[in-house]
């Protein structure tokens, strides 16, 4: 059901009349205005039998004579013999309050669909009273399907575009005033039911916006309801405005900047683009592009974008410009493609992966997967440790993971370098002593397939040296990068051991200071030699 805008009788009766007054302009004496037929006050046709009745009950004042031409024209056998009747022979000029009186009198009867659809008394049902006036029932009833479809479906938005869009003429020299009113009726009519859009009537108006943007945006290029002076009419944009403010607020800690336009994906819209139509301009950059529970392609394009997958299996690509992207449930694929886009993920939001395409520092939490799949031109960083497979291109790349935090999961780390000369630089920020096996913390960084030409820079670390076979020294401190298989002994006696030896296939980071014959940073595995290694 429509969240309408109730109305008391009183108020609803002359909201209905204000309207219509206000759309059909006021006719003091009976003419033809383009359409064929004699028209007098607002609206009013006198193409009907039983004038005398209505005029009566309005409470006009007539002479014997003017009452005797309304009964001629009520006997007439046709309506093109009752508008020559009115034109030629009915004098009578109506006041301001006897037009209103008529049009009180009259309204009734364009009620139909609104009483078919169930509407109450409301701001919604004056707007459709007023397009039925205009109209006829018949064309409602035949020609407005999808808007009464909404109606029942509790579509408030759809509604509204049905009346402001696609209640238009097929004759050309009305479409510029039916347009005028159509966007009269369609504001009154509400985008939003009374009270202003919750998130949910926000992203309603989203949807809409989304399966019509393309006609709205050339329906308003033809016909700019701004261009109406002193009708107090907005375009789309301004229109869209408080769903896009009410959706902005509800990402507010994750943007900081404006948008423009509020597209929502649906079950029969799953993909949705920022840009790509001749409608797209500076005032269509700045997108929020919202998904379903299904699988979406949400693509920005252009300006800085705000992208936000929810369910389903998404791919999220904002475009040029810093972009934010939010996954949800279901596995994501990112595309980052600018250094400043911001990706966002959540906890257990399914098994999701990053497509690096451009240079930068990717900063990204709950993302399992990263992958370059084309030669980057600078220095790719890779903030955190919660990823779980990295894969570089076939070209020669540079890669600097920066471990800020303690990892989530034992889960390895999986870094698959491809062709290439690829340099992976591994930096801390945290304390390494906490990555300890004892400490329930340490997982591996698996070098999979790695080549002869690929280097793993550890300089970062300020390793005092790398231990093969069995070597000795007289340092009492620092890390050593111990190979599978090696031993280092000690010159002095070690208060806790008399040497470290690395059982393990894999290499070692050892902090001999530390009193623990256990790893000090991540392991690091694969088919590993000390050439691989930069100190």
């Amino acid at each position: 059901m429509l969240d309408y805008t109730l109305l008391t009788p009183d108020a609803y009766r002359m909201a209905v009349v204000d309207l219509i007054a206000r759309l059909e302009g006021f006719i003091g004496r009976a003419r033809d205005i383009g359409d064929g037929v004699a028209s007098i006050g607002y609206g009013y046709t006198f193409s009907r039998s039983d004038n005398v009745a209505i005029w009566q009950a309005a409470g006009i004042a007539l002479t014997l004579d003017e009452w005797a031409v309304l009964g001629r024209i009520d006997a007439a056998a046709d309506n093109a013999t009752r508008t020559a009747i009115a034109l030629n022979d009915f004098t009578h000029v109506l006041s301001l309050s006897e037009a209103k009186a008529l049009l009180g009198e009259t309204f009734g009867r364009y009620e139909g669909p609104a009483d078919q659809l169930g509407m109450p008394g409301s701001m919604e049902r004056a707007a459709l009273v007023s397009v039925t006036y205009n109209r006829g029932a018949g064309a409602v009833t035949s020609k407005m399907g999808a808007f009464m479809e909404a109606v029942l479906a509790g579509n408030h938005a759809e509604a509204w575009y049905q009346i402001r869009y696609e209640a238009q003429t097929s004759l050309a020299q009305f479409q510029n005033g039916i347009a005028k009113r159509r966007y009269i009726e369609a504001e009154t009519f509400g985008l939003h039911g009374g009270g202003g859009p919750d998130f949910g009537d926000a992203l309603q108006a989203g949807r809409t916006y989304a399966a019509h943007r393309d006609h709205i945006l050339a329906y308003e290029a033809a016909w700019n309801p701004e261009s109406y002076a002193g009708q107090g009419l907005q375009d789309i944009h301004a229109e869209m405005r408080p769903a896009i403010e009410v959706v902005s607020a509800r990402f507010a800690k994750f943007v900081d900047f404006a948008s423009e336009e509020l597209l929502v994906a649906s079950s029969a819209q799953q993909d949705l683009f920022g840009d790509g139509t001749a409608q797209d301009g500076a005032a269509t950059d700045a997108d929020i592009l919202i998904g379903s529970n299904r699988a979406n392609l949400l693509s920005g394009g252009a300006g800085r974008d705000l992208l936000v997958g929810r369910g389903g299996a998404d791919r999220l690509d904002g475009g040029a410009g810093a972009d934010v992207m939010i996954g949800g449930a279901g596995r994501d694929t990112f595309a980052f493609d600018d250094p400043g886009d911001r990706i966002l993920e959540f906890r257990d939001g399914g098994w999701d992966k990053v497509i690096v395409e451009s240079a930068g520092a990717v900063r990204v939490r709950h993302v399992e997967v990263l992958a370059v799949e084309s030669p980057l031109p600078g220095q790719l960083t890779v903030f955190s440790n919660e990823f779980e497979r990295i894969r570089l291109s076939k070209g020669d790349e540079h890669l600097r993971l920066v471990v800020n935090r303690l990892p989530e999961s034992r889960e390895d780390l999986v870094i698959r370098t491809g062709a290439g000369a690829d340099v992976v630089k591994l930096v801390g920020r945290i304390d390494w002593t906490q990555w300890a096996f004892d400490q329930g913390q340490t997982k591996s960084i698996v070098f999979a397939d790695i080549s002869a030409k690929d280097r793993i820079d550890l300089s970062a670390l300020e390793i005092t040296a790398l231990i093969e076979g069995v070597q000795t020294t007289g340092d009492h401190e620092g890390l050593f990068l111990i190979a599978p298989g090696a031993e280092l002994h000690f010159s002095y006696e070690h208060p806790d051991f008399a040497y470290f030896q690395n059982t393990s296939p894999d290499w070692w980071v050892a902090d001999i200071g530390g009193g623990d014959l256990q790893p000090w940073g991540p392991v690091l595995a694969g088919a590993l030699t000390a050439e691989h290694f930069l100190l």
